[in-house]
Order: C-alpha cells, then structure tokens, then sequence
C-alpha cells in the first residue's frame, strides 16, 4: 500500500489599504515566514497570500514588508501636502483612522508643519528632511502563530503608506 502523506496546514489572507469606505488591495508585500520552517511569498494583484506546507504542531510567525517608494513617487503629491496642512490649521473635516496616523510621519504623535513639510519634500523628490514618507506600515506588526493544528484562513493585515493621506490609497 502507498503511505499516506501527512496533512499540511496553510496560512493565508489579504493584505488591504486601511482606506475607508472601500480597502484595495496590496499586491506584492513580502510575508516571511519564520519559526519551525522558513519562507516568503508574495501578494497577488487582489492581495491576497498562502503559505502552505507547513506541519501540524509547529510554531511560526509571519511578518509583512514591502519596500519604500522613493522619493517623487506617483501616489503622494500636493494634495497630501495641502490635506495635513488643512488638518493641522483645522479648516475643513479632519483627518481621522488611518489617513491621521499616515499624516504623522515623524511619528511623534502630532500632526504639525514638520509633517507637512516632510510630504512636501517627498513629493519635490527631496531624499532628506522626508521621515518615514513614502514607508509601508502593517497593522498588525506580524503574527505568531503557536503549535498550529489547523489551516489558519482570514489572517489578515491592513497596510498605510507614510504621507499618503488624502484620497483612496493608490497602488504607484
């Protein structure tokens, strides 16, 4: 008789922009997998991703990244400039979720001119004074995911891009 091989178990999801009402999707994220094996895998066009073959009983952890856009990249321009202006002069519906937390690119917790100026200076394609504009952030981090017995389906991130605040989130 042929043995039976043993069952696997994947971990799959979507990676979408956090953008309200509608996410799109995040094609070609790198998830690396670590922990009792190792691997990556890419996003698809509809953000969606696998990671198959794994044992049952194993521990693993799944982390997403995506590289910066440089400087001058289509996707952050003026209007990203002049909406973080608007909310830091309040004038106009503020920014608020994701957009607000993109709007913060120096990370410090405030939206203020030294956000503004830092988007502006991407958006001129400036390689200094820029902060975190133009960087990918995952929400969650990454996940880990212990003695697994089960295929872990829905797992899920959502996905920022520093500066990009003002309309849908557009994939450059």
């Amino acid at each position: 008789p042929t043995p039976t091989p043993p069952p696997t178990i994947t971990i799959s999801g979507t990676v979408s922009y956090c953008s309200n009402p509608v996410p799109g999707p995040v094609p070609n994220v790198t998830l690396t997998l670590t922990g009792d094996a190792g691997g990556s895998t890419l996003s698809d066009g509809s953000g969606n991703y696998t990671l198959s073959s794994l044992t049952p009983g194993g521990s693993y952890t799944v982390t997403p990244s995506k590289s910066a856009l440089t400087p001058g990249s289509p996707g952050i321009s003026t209007v990203d400039v002049i909406a973080t202006q608007r909310h830091f002069l309040n004038i106009g519906t503020p920014l608020s979720g994701c957009r607000l937390t993109a709007a913060d690119v120096n990370g410090d917790s405030a939206i203020n001119t030294v956000d503004v100026i830092a988007i502006q200076r991407f958006f001129l394609s400036l390689t200094t004074g820029i902060a975190n504009v133009g960087k990918y952030q995952f929400n969650p981090a990454s996940r880990a995911y212990p003695a697994i017995l089960t295929n872990q389906t829905g797992q899920n991130y959502d996905t920022l891009i520093f500066g990009d605040v003002a309309s849908p989130f557009v994939e450059p």
